[in-house]
């Protein structure tokens, strides 16, 4: 059976240099007003004031220094892969969120263009964008009960959230210290777990972090040494993943009681 056009559609690949070099050509080839491009205008009005800059003192000394794409230089993204194109999109989302739209009307369309091709292959990755609360933009994995953990947990939410950055897989050495912070969380929050049966939950927590090199300086227990850096950060992404069930349980417990007068109250009436 022939496919309709829009099940071809979305089958489209994703190709990261393709789609850099579209954002590319609308944010720093294409000329939007007289001979500038909106890096052009960014660049004039706003680079300078970023907080993330450094000591860049050009947009191009900031692309060279973090290893992104260069206007007119395709040698620079020719062989790029899906990271590359990510980290690239947190630069082009960052350097947008800079322009005070209310001095450049003419600039609204093509950002909403760039925004909304960055959009949508984030949504067809499972990623979003996240702005942190000191109002820089990054790439995250969608995920419930990481937008549940840091809403109610907001004193380890940069911890969940950067374990969570697409840009932090493979680095098993900030993995550990992330989860070191979280540990320190649960160990709060144990006590209420086990007193609200809970037993199992915290003891399965317990076996990761105290025995994977973790908390404890155990990298020469001959399991763990046989264990390949691949399934090392499988078992730290299953912590991680587990420390978040178990912040939400504590959570639900707090709800608990509260739902049960909830639950007499409806009774009564």
């Amino acid at each position: 059976m022939r496919k309709n056009l829009l099940d071809i559609i979305k089958e489209f690949d994703i190709n990261p240099q393709e789609e850099i070099y579209k954002i590319e050509y609308l944010f720093a080839i294409k000329k939007v007003s007289g001979s500038s491009t909106i890096e052009n205008i960014i660049e004039k009005s706003y680079f300078l004031k970023w907080a993330y800059r450094n000591t860049c003192l050009t947009i191009q000394e900031f692309r060279i220094k973090a290893n992104l794409p260069i206007p007119h230089d395709e040698s620079t993204y020719l062989n790029s892969d899906i990271t590359m194109m990510l980290t690239y999109f947190e630069f082009i989302f960052n350097m947008l969120y800079l322009v005070n739209l209310s001095n450049h009307h003419f600039l609204i369309d093509p950002m909403k263009t760039i925004g909304a091709n960055i959009h949508f292959i984030l949504d067809k990755l499972n990623y979003k964008m996240h702005a942190t609360e000191e109002g820089f933009h990054l790439i995250i994995k969608k995920s419930e009960e990481v937008t549940a953990v840091i809403e109610n947990y907001p004193d380890i939410s940069e911890e969940v959230i950067e374990y969570n950055r697409f840009s932090l897989s493979g680095n098993l050495k900030r993995k550990r210290e992330l989860l070191s912070t979280l540990a320190n969380k649960f160990e709060a929050i144990r006590g209420n777990l086990i007193a609200n049966c809970q037993n199992d939950l915290t003891k399965d927590i317990g076996t990761i972090l105290n025995g994977l090199n973790i908390r404890h300086n155990n990298q020469n227990n001959d399991f763990v040494k046989s264990l390949s850096n691949e399934e090392i950060e499988n078992w730290y992404d299953r912590a991680y993943d587990t420390i978040l069930l178990a912040l939400m349980q504590n959570k639900y417990i707090e709800y608990k009681s509260e739902i049960k007068d909830l639950r007499i109250a409806l009774k009564k009436k």
